[in-house]
């Protein structure tokens, strides 16, 4: 079976809405990866709902809210 790779040649800005700490747990690789690519940028918008949680999630990423709660 051959594999084939995704190539992205227009910029693409997506958004991440993290509310609890699961979600956090899912999605904070995918962000972790998408970050290392030059033609993806990501914003991360943590709702506030279980914050201190999904802070301490994002944080064993190197990762942070852009936006929290009632910011956006």
């Amino acid at each position: 079976m051959m594999q084939t790779e995704t190539v992205i040649t227009k910029t693409q800005h997506w958004f991440a809405i993290i509310g609890t700490r699961p979600e956090a747990i899912k999605l904070s690789s995918i962000i972790y990866e998408s970050k290392s690519y030059d033609n993806i940028n990501i914003s991360i918008f943590q709702t506030g709902q279980q914050p201190k949680l999904t802070e301490s999630v994002l944080a064993d990423f190197n990762l942070q809210a852009d936006k929290i709660g009632e910011d956006f």
